[in-house]
């Protein structure tokens, strides 16, 4: 029994240190996108900076998501078996759904990721 909760506190752990650090990167994306180019190339702040900021908040971001969905079978487990496949089957309709988008024009469906690559921010300022 205490393996159920040293495993389940270990994942809570984590997933708010992801969730801590998500915020910092997010804050410090915030005051950084208003920051003006200047005319000179010693400007530390630069927009692939800006966009590095942006990308590992949301990373951190999915990284505590999923720890958070990890965790959820895990607290089903103390009570049971039962629940347990219940949550996995529940949690697998919900991580598609999360994780797949379809294209409305074609009926294509891919990866996220690949639709966040091809829409996100280019850089033009």
């Amino acid at each position: 029994m205490a393996i159920k909760y040293l495993s389940l506190v270990t994942i809570f752990l984590f997933a708010f240190l992801c969730y801590s650090c998500s915020i910092r990167f997010f804050g410090q994306f915030g005051f950084l996108v208003n920051v003006p180019r200047g005319n000179d190339d010693n400007n530390p702040v630069t927009v692939e900076y800006v966009c590095g900021l942006l990308g590992k908040g949301f990373g951190l971001n999915t990284i505590g998501n999923r720890l958070f969905f990890v965790a959820m079978p895990l607290l089903f487990w103390i009570v049971g078996p039962v629940l347990v496949f219940l949550c996995y089957v529940f949690m697998m309709v919900i991580l598609y759904n999360v994780d797949v988008v379809t294209d409305n024009n074609n009926g294509k469906t891919r990866a996220r990721g690949e639709f966040m690559e091809k829409n996100c921010f280019t850089g033009a300022v």
